[in-house]
């Protein structure tokens, strides 16, 4: 039997209903289903000429007090509850001494038979959850908790309605009545009895602990996960090992199973799933609006860029803009050269309406067309810069020292965060870019600028790490030979087939935009290498406390090619305290993947998704 089985086919009636057997003024058209507490059959109503399913009590449950309890309460709930999302029952009666429930027939699927083994659209599963979220909305404002709420007992019609089922464990609130304000409908007896399906079940369910509304809330949780993944999110072998799972472990994040899924998608799924009932949704209406907000901000993306699904946000349109060079801002730079005046930052912006603002910076030698795939499928704005003289069609490449690009980013980002006004603003780099980053956000210089979240992938560890950067600080412009053995070398040192056709991207991306005038890459190469020049382990821990002090959330990602690194750097922090009382080990991830892989656009939204499920969860 599967974990979530919690009927018996075997289960008979005391009466024989065949085809055309009259019950009262329904004809008995054929059985289409048994359970634990009877059987049901579809029939024809022959006063309403219409087709509706009964439901029997079975003949070995009908003496059974607390079971008959139960199927008139599963009759009672349901018939209160006029809905489009919810089942109609027409009334309650007996056959031959046997009770019966009449209620509307569904012709369609279950949602458990519908999304078996595809995955469907986020925009189908967002409507799902409305369509399932109003129904219940209905259900707690009249003070009755679902407490089974399952993809079995959810069907779908074929206009596409969701349905819900089976109200045979809902639980009364003490609450007035709508109809009669001097009625007050009182519990059930099962409120505090563990039932219910155990794959669905709250962890205050499963304890049997007082439980209200928010079960349902947690169960919704659930099924919005393995609809947007088709895995369960407490995925065990058995019965135990789920309650287990349910009560200890936090779910697998949803953007590392499937990197489509809207930011503000999952972190609804997490809210629900959260385990303690004060930090879940309080009420189903809140969950509702949450979702019809992100359903309309998805419709609005899809009738403004004509995307497929307006879900993705594949296809979203990224505009070039230019931050121009003021005479007052090149007289702050070191290199102060009067071709600059007038000349322009470039950089892609995504346009996404959003109180979060996230900034890319690429790595050495590429530019701002590195995270177009990125900025294509986050919900929330973000930007991606180029360097001074790094775009692709740049008029002047100078060799600007690392600070004084930091002086341009400083004076862009002013501008940018006094026009847009983020909440949020995030910096993340990849590779160098990451270093650069870091650089600016450990200089006092820059300290005006409010920062909420760091993401650093792949950045600089020791000199060790630095086999690009050192390569290219040793160029020397216009020399096409050396240029072509510093390649050759870039290619031998490749990991796999899929590191070399990465890096090979790379290359073609850098190579053909500089050719052989590398004098601005081999300034920012220096640049970049110095502060490992002395081969020791100061710099990193300079950096990390430095950003913790001024950054709220930071996470710093090491690719597999700088594991044996980071552990010597973390022995040395054993040992010697080296990144400080401030220290988190959760700031620092490790992700199995090559540094070049690290930059493809899947992963970068992996952890830009979880800095960002940090940044809103506390």
């Amino acid at each position: 039997m599967a974990a979530d089985e919690s009927h018996d086919d075997r289960t008979r009636t005391s009466v024989v209903l065949t085809k055309g057997t009259l019950v009262s003024h329904y004809r008995i058209v054929k059985k289409i289903g048994a359970g634990g507490m009877g059987e049901v059959y579809l029939a024809e109503d022959t006063k309403l000429r219409r087709q509706v399913a009964l439901k029997f009590l079975s003949v070995d449950q009908t003496y059974n007090g607390s079971v008959l309890q139960q199927f008139n309460q599963e009759a009672q709930a349901a018939a209160r509850l006029q809905h489009p999302n919810i089942i109609t029952v027409h009334e309650v009666n007996e056959y031959k001494g046997v009770p019966y429930i009449s209620m509307a027939y569904i012709e369609g699927l279950s949602l458990k038979e519908l999304s078996s083994n595809k995955l469907l659209p986020i925009a189908d599963i967002i409507d799902l959850g409305i369509q399932i979220m109003r129904g219940l909305t209905a259900a707690h404002e009249e003070g009755i908790t679902h407490r089974d709420l399952k993809p079995g007992n959810l069907m779908i019609d074929s206009t596409g309605a969701v349905k819900i089922l089976d109200f045979g464990l809902a639980v009364f609130s003490d609450i007035e009545s709508k109809e009669d304000p001097d009625v007050t409908v009182t519990s059930n007896l099962f409120a505090n009895k563990i039932a219910g399906t155990i794959s669905y079940m709250a962890p205050e369910q499963l304890l049997g602990q007082e439980l209200d509304t928010r079960v349902d809330i947690f169960a919704f949780g659930v099924i919005l996960y393995e609809l947007i993944t088709n895995e369960h999110p407490f995925a065990a072998q058995s019965i135990p090992e789920i309650s287990t799972s349910i009560l200890r472990d936090t779910p697998a994040d949803l953007h590392s199973k499937r990197s489509n899924v809207p930011y503000d998608l999952g972190r609804i799924v997490s809210r629900c799933l959260t385990k303690k009932p004060d930090k879940r949704f309080q009420t189903a209406r809140d969950v509702c609006n949450e979702l019809e907000e992100l359903s309309n901000e998805l419709k609005q993306d899809k009738a403004i860029t004509g995307t497929g699904d307006g879900v993705s946000m594949q296809g979203t349109v990224l505009t070039e803009e230019a931050f121009v060079l003021t005479t007052d801002l090149v007289r702050q730079l070191s290199h102060q050269d009067p071709r600059m005046i007038g000349s322009r930052l470039v950089y892609i912006d995504n346009g996404v309406s959003s109180d979060t603002l996230i900034v890319y910076l690429h790595g050495i030698g590429n530019d701002h067309r590195q995270f177009s795939g990125v900025l294509q499928q986050l919900p929330f704005r973000a930007i991606s810069l180029s360097l001074f003289g790094f775009d692709l069609n740049a008029q002047l490449r100078l060799p600007l020292t690392l600070h004084d690009h930091s002086i341009l980013i400083h004076a862009w980002l002013k501008d940018l965060t006094s026009r847009l006004r983020p909440r949020h603003l995030v910096l993340a780099g990849f590779s160098s870019g990451a270093d650069h980053v870091l650089h600016f956000l450990s200089s006092e210089e820059f300290v005006d600028i409010k920062v909420t979240g760091l993401l650093s992938l792949g950045c600089n560890l020791h000199l060790d790490d630095c086999f690009v950067t050192r390569k290219l600080a040793e160029l020397t412009s216009g020399d096409e030979d050396q240029i072509l053995s510093t390649i050759k070398q870039f290619s031998a040192n490749s990991s796999s087939l899929d590191n070399w056709l990465l890096l090979h991207d790379y290359l073609l991306t850098a190579f053909s935009k500089f050719g052989t005038s590398t004098d601005s890459l081999r300034q920012y190469a220096t640049d970049i290498v110095a502060p490992f020049k002395d081969g020791g382990w100061s710099q990193f821990p300079i950096w990390y406390k430095s950003c913790v002090r001024r950054v709220p959330h930071v996470r710093f990602v090491t690719d597999s090619d700088g594991f044996n690194t980071l552990d010597r750097m973390l022995q040395q922090h054993l040992e010697e305290n080296v990144l400080g009382d401030d220290f988190h080990e959760e700031t620092i991830v490790r992700d199995p993947i090559s540094h070049m892989e690290l930059g493809q656009p899947e992963l970068v939204c992996k952890h830009t998704f979880e800095l960002m499920k940090q940044i809103n969860t506390k």
